[in-house]
């Protein structure tokens, strides 16, 4: 990242597993003219809280590579899951 920290799938796995009724995410990088941003796309149960995006942000907190990174959360309503592995996507353009 443009901070010098360094942003795993681990490091999200851990942060956002812990979140009642996640079946699996999807994440992206992108540059913004803000600066860079990272897009989470959720696939949650359709019985899952009304709460999630206040959840998932502070499970998300505790990421410290994530301090200063703009942070874009959805869920769409669909929960079918890609069999394929997860993936952090790079759309940053360079600088």
């Amino acid at each position: 990242l443009q901070s010098g920290a360094q942003l795993s799938l681990h490091q999200l796995d851990e942060a956002l597993f812990p979140l009642p009724g996640l079946l699996d995410f999807s994440a992206s990088l992108h540059t913004t003219e803000h600066g860079e941003q990272l897009r989470l796309r959720l696939k949650l149960l359709p019985s899952r809280s009304k709460l999630w995006e206040q959840s998932a942000r502070e499970l998300l907190f505790a990421v410290e590579a994530l301090n200063g990174l703009g942070l874009v959360l959805e869920a769409p309503p669909e929960t079918t899951i890609n069999p394929a592995k997860r993936t952090l996507d790079d759309h940053r353009k360079d600088i």
